[in-house]
């Protein structure tokens, strides 16, 4: 039978000392892993969801830009009729 002296188990317990500390660091590695892909999923849907809003967004000031061109013209036509009923009346006197 062998012999268990300190000296046969210093390099017994080192193996596992370093053994557990491999095993450790990959499951820390496997749980950074795993939160960086986690991460990435929600960066996708938070772009995808962002886009979105950007195109709607764009839609809207478009609508706007239409707004404010149909509301110039209305001011056009309106001052061209004060200017045509001034200049009416000025030629009645």
């Amino acid at each position: 039978m062998a012999e268990l002296t300190f000296d046969n188990l210093y390099p017994l317990a080192g193996l596992i000392v370093i053994g557990v500390t491999i095993w450790g660091m990959a499951r820390k590695f496997t749980a950074m892993d795993m939160a960086i892909q986690n991460d990435q999923k929600d960066n996708q849907s938070v772009d995808a969801l962002n886009a979105r809003d950007i195109r709607n967004l764009q839609e809207q000031i478009n609508e706007l830009k239409r707004d404010v061109r149909e509301i110039y013209r209305v001011i056009l036509k309106l001052e061209q009729r004060v200017e045509d009923r001034f200049t009416s009346t000025s030629e009645r006197k």
